[in-house]
């Protein structure tokens, strides 16, 4: 039998990235029994990091990115193989909430196409929020994060959010700017 931990907020983060692994770190320590942080160089790592845990509440990516693609230094994430999340469903709680931070990864079509597909294939029969950043980040958002009702990004960005409900269908999706992010 698999032993997963119990845990409330997963960052997956890049680990070639010096910012980034600086912010995953005082992510971690920040709340160790509610937060863990897993750097990981591919899109099978990072699948294989969230099966480690349960319950999950919010998932977070900080990565580099580009409109609909999450950036590994081994090979990332797009909507050609976002269904590989299915397999990866069980760890979330219901109502989870998802977000992409790196680079305009919400951004255009290929951001809408993109967070419709971990919607629908990541959040079937638990329904949630997905998430993506539409702007360029700069600097190290974990270190400047605003934290609005659970969802987090850079207080300087844009965010787009989708929600779906439990049968993996779009309920609503809105773009949202810096501190004034929340659910929608």
């Amino acid at each position: 039998m698999d032993l997963t931990t119990w845990m409330d907020n997963l960052l997956i983060y890049d680990p070639d990235d010096f910012m980034i692994n600086r912010g995953a770190k005082a992510f971690s320590e920040d709340a160790p029994a509610f937060n863990a942080a897993e750097g990981v160089s591919d899109f099978a790592g990072a699948l294989n990091a969230i099966r480690k845990y349960c319950h999950l509440t919010c998932l977070i990516f900080e990565t580099h990115g580009a409109p609909g693609y999450v950036h590994f230094p081994k090979g990332g994430i797009d909507a050609g193989n976002a269904h590989r999340f299915a397999s990866v469903r069980s760890s979330l709680d219901t109502d989870a909430r998802i977000l992409f931070e790196g680079c305009s990864v919400g951004q255009g079509d290929a951001g809408t196409k993109f967070l419709l597909e971990i919607g629908s294939k990541l959040l079937l029969g638990k329904g949630g929020i997905v998430g993506a950043t539409t702007c360029s980040n700069f600097g190290s958002p974990l270190e400047l994060l605003s934290l609005i009702d659970s969802v987090r990004m850079p207080p300087w960005g844009n965010l787009r959010i989708m929600q779906f409900d439990k049968n993996g269908s779009l309920i609503k999706e809105v773009d949202k700017q810096g501190a004034l992010v929340s659910a929608p």
